[in-house]
């Protein structure tokens, strides 16, 4: 089975981990913006513009590459292991009708 969101696993991941923002954030801004890639490709003014605070817009404009690199090796070390983000088909469709689904799983 194909997994949509794998391309996406990066900027969730990006998201997720920006201060503040949680999964109605993520949501809200996906919305706005178009997609989770787009969130990150956007531009300190137009994340301002969309009421993130200073800490919020520095963590998505500069990611932990240390906190990425260590989630990204996490799921790379056994085909078990598995980010999935809502794009993904694997994805619980029923997390995604909670009034405050999160944004991404570990799974194992």
């Amino acid at each position: 089975m194909a997994a949509e969101g794998e391309g996406q696993q990066e900027f969730w991941l990006i998201l997720s981990q920006a201060p503040g923002l949680g999964a109605v954030g993520i949501a809200r801004l996906q919305t706005l913006f178009g997609s989770v890639e787009a969130v990150c490709a956007a531009s300190d003014a137009a994340l301002a513009q969309a009421g993130l605070k200073s800490e919020t817009r520095a963590a998505i404009r500069k990611p932990s590459s240390a906190v990425l690199e260590a989630s990204l090796s996490w799921a790379s070390q056994s085909s078990d292991r598995v980010i999935l983000t809502p794009g993904d088909l694997r994805y619980p469709r029923q997390v995604l009708e909670l009034p405050a689904p999160t944004g991404s799983f570990r799974v194992w």
